[in-house]
Parts: C-alpha cells; structure tokens; sequence
C-alpha cells in the first residue's frame, strides 16, 4: 500500500499533466490564429490535445477511485510546472511575434517527441486492468498524432530551406 504522500503527490502530478496537454492546445490555438492558411490543421491539433487532456482526467478518476493500484511513475511535479511554463512562455512569445516560423516548427517537433507528450501515461503505474485497457486504447491514437504533427512540421520545415 502506497503513503498517503504518495497518494497525494500521484494525484497532483496527474492534474498537473493535464495541464500540459491544455498548454499545448493553447501553443497549437496560436499556431491557428497566426497561420490561418494552416488554420483546420492546427485546430485538428488543437482538439487532439484536448482530447488528450480529457484522457488524462479519465485517469484521475480511475487513479483516485483505486488509488491503492497505482504507484508514481515517470514524471514530477516540478518537471510537469517547468514544461508548462515553457510552453505559456513559448505562447507569449509566438503572440509577440518573437519567434521565427522554423523556431515555431522545431518547438512543435521537440512538444510532440518528448515523453510526455508522446507516453503521458507514463506518469504512473500499474496493473489495473482498466488502466492497461486505457492506455491500450489510447497509444494509437497519441501516436497518429505525433506522427501528423511530426510529418507535417517537417514537410514545412523543407520548404524554408
């Protein structure tokens, strides 16, 4: 059986992912005001990391209703607080007009290659069956997702040269 502390911290590293999947819907929404040519791309990026936040409140309420299965996983507060900032902050800079578009692309590329993004679920563990189940029924889908905004974000990126 897990600490009450680790419960704690298990429940608040799940909201604060959640968070980061709604920063990074936020970056994509900015990607659609400032390139409107690209708008239905970026929105369709925009509602996939939703529904990437709406999984991950799936989670908590799995992980809270059993919270004795799981055990922390992958990531930690302060890293999932650095990651939205920087993202808050890339955002800022984006509406600032401080960021070139190969700048842009390369930060699209690094969001959607690092674990959080690509394995949020990750952030903990267990064998519960419903969990497996959720991550099972998920991965593909994160995974098209990468692989959308990864190929697309290279594509544009041979354009500049």
């Amino acid at each position: 059986m897990i600490s009450y502390k680790e419960q704690g911290q298990i429940l608040e590293e799940l909201y604060h992912l959640q968070n980061c999947e709604l920063a990074l819907a936020a970056f994509y929404e900015e990607l659609a005001v400032l390139y409107r040519d690209e708008r239905f791309f970026w929105e369709q990026a925009v509602s996939d990391e939703v529904d990437h936040a709406r999984w991950v409140g799936q989670l908590i309420a799995l992980t809270s209703s059993k919270i004795d299965k799981f055990s922390l996983g992958a990531f930690r507060t302060e890293l999932l607080r650095t990651y939205i900032e920087g993202v808050y902050a890339n955002v800022r800079k984006i509406k600032n007009r401080q960021l070139s578009r190969k700048e842009i692309l390369i930060l699209c590329l690094g969001y959607e290659e690092s674990l959080l993004e690509y394995r949020p679920f990750t952030a903990v563990k267990s064998n519960l069956k419903e969990y497996l189940n959720m991550v099972e029924d998920c991965a593909p889908k994160i995974n098209e997702h990468k692989q959308r905004i990864e190929n697309y974000t290279r594509s544009k990126l041979e354009g500049l040269r």
